[in-house]
């Protein structure tokens, strides 16, 4: 037992004296001139080594007593081979290795970069490198909120105003100018107008979702390239671009309202493709969303800017649902090195089935006082669709010619409201009821021209009469009562 014992002590210092055995490389790489810094230092065959230091200095740990090959390597230099012997305890140090320079002469390199397709760099990389004014959004910087149409993608870019119809965007506004001295284009082509209450050139963007665009383009100062009808700016949208990958996407979204009790939803669907030899290159996209919408409004319409008197104040509640569609197709065709054909095509469609419920509180106008409760029912229709297709020819290397035709088709009507199942035509349907003779209001209190209380025993002032028995708001209301702004309750009798 006690030869056991010793034996396992023996064996123990055996090996604590073997691993301190183990011994070290030191040296240095330098070019003859100068140190190399983060020059490779290994031992042949094995991943063991060292990272020389900046300057130049290297050590390679834990090395068991052997022969080995050193390899040392640096870009731009030559590799070299170099044989060692480590010795017992002993630390080796080989020296300064000298590298020689590498003067192998290399074919031409040619690197290409080139932006991936609706990112925001290649957004902000046109916008740094453009000659104009010019703001670039991308479909990646889109894609972030969930925008319903292409004004809606608008809205985070500073100087546009958006103004909202049930909740989505509808016209744009450059730099503070009305919608109509914005002009529109689609892949740098403009776009007709077609709206239902506006015969001017503002475009009505519910009609274009924002699912179609790989970018936005908006531009502030007219160049000598542009239409100089665009006062306020013009705004570019870029459709989805042919692919240099194949690439599917598919996107989805639901959503629910909560005054109307009723789902939304919204679907997308992206494919592309391009040949093995890449002369031929696609994308198909389309979009669908279903909006059931409800809202509860309200609108006061003043006569005076002097007294702040109230004409009319409406109550409005409105429902209905919204069904966007829209398609965008291309293709880039290299037909030979001198000879390219492109193509790009898309749909809008929008229809809104709309109802609206009324009531309408008149305290003053030519047909005297009334209430007249409204009911209305329309069927709105937008399409908008069309395309480009171009031809690039280069008969020479200083010579191109650019061919390409354009057509944008765009239309707004009122389907059948169905009031009449009997009556086949379209139109906007309202039914309106109103009492024969005036109504009389309580909320009233009579006023003079510039908003003081009428005093029956002062002297008639022809320059401030009196204006009538008018309805006030608390703030406007000499008499010191009147409804608050949040709660306006009409008050006939």
């Amino acid at each position: 037992m006690l030869r056991k014992y010793f034996t396992l002590v023996f064996w123990y210092f055996l090996s604590i004296s073997a691993a301190y055995a183990q011994s070290s490389i030191t040296g240095s790489v330098a070019d003859g001139k100068e140190p190399l810094p983060g020059a490779s230092v290994i031992i042949d065959g094995t991943t063991t080594g060292s990272t020389a230091d900046e300057k130049g200095h290297f050590t390679i740990h834990e090395v068991a007593p052997g022969k080995y090959i050193l390899v040392i390597s640096y870009l731009g230099y030559q590799k070299k081979k170099l044989s060692v012997t480590v010795h017992d305890a002993a630390p080796l140090n080989v020296g300064s290795i000298q590298l020689q320079a590498d003067n192998t002469n290399l074919s031409e390199v040619t690197v290409k970069g080139k932006h991936r397709q609706g990112s925001e760099t290649q957004a902000i990389d046109m916008t740094k490198n453009s000659q104009r004014v010019v703001t670039v959004i991308s479909s990646e910087n889109i894609k972030k909120l969930p925008d319903k149409n292409a004004a809606d993608a608008l809205k985070r870019v500073a100087g546009v105003a958006i103004h909202t119809n049930k909740g989505e965007g509808g016209y744009v506004s450059l730099r503070g100018t009305p919608v109509d001295w914005t002009s529109t284009l689609i892949s740098g082509d403009r776009l007709p107008v077609a709206d239902e209450e506006n015969t001017s050139r503002s475009f009505e963007f519910e009609v274009l979702p924002a699912d179609l665009i790989d970018r936005i383009e908006v531009t502030r100062t007219v160049t000598p390239d542009m239409e100089g009808d665009n006062v306020g700016g013009s705004i570019n949208f870029i459709l989805k671009e042919p692919v240099d990958k194949r690439t599917f996407v598919l996107n989805s979204g639901l959503g629910f309202n909560l005054l109307s009790k009723k789902p939304t939803g919204n679907l997308n669907l992206l494919w592309g493709d391009v040949t093995k030899d890449g002369k031929f290159k696609y994308v198909v996209n389309a979009t669908v969303r279903e909006n059931f919408y409800e809202v509860d409004a309200y609108k006061l319409i003043y006569g005076n800017n002097f007294n702040h008197a109230i004409n009319r104040y409406d109550l409005k509640d409105y429902s209905g649902n919204r069904t966007n569609f829209g398609t965008n197709a291309g293709f880039d065709w290299q037909i030979s090195p001198k000879v390219k054909l492109a193509f790009k095509g898309m749909t809008g469609l929008m229809w809104d089935n709309k109802y609206q419920n009324k009531m309408s509180y008149t305290y003053a106008s030519g047909e005297g006082t009334t209430v007249q409760p409204q009911f209305i029912h329309g069927l709105l229709n937008r399409q908008l669709f069309g395309g480009n297709i171009g031809l690039e020819i280069k008969p020479t290397s200083k010579l191109q010619i650019n061919v390409k035709y354009s057509f944008y088709y765009n239309r707004f009507f009122y389907g059948s409201p169905k009031q009449d199942p009997a009556n086949p035509r379209d139109g906007y349907f309202q039914a309106i009821f109103t009492n024969k003779t005036p109504v009389i209001y309580s909320d009233v209190d009579p006023i003079l021209q510039n908003g003081t209380k009428y005093d029956p025993n002062a002297p008639y002032d022809p320059k401030n009469p009196l204006w009538s028995s008018s309805k006030l708001l608390d703030i406007d209301n000499p008499y010191g009562h009147g409804d608050h702004w949040t709660n306006i309750q009409p008050k006939p009798l």
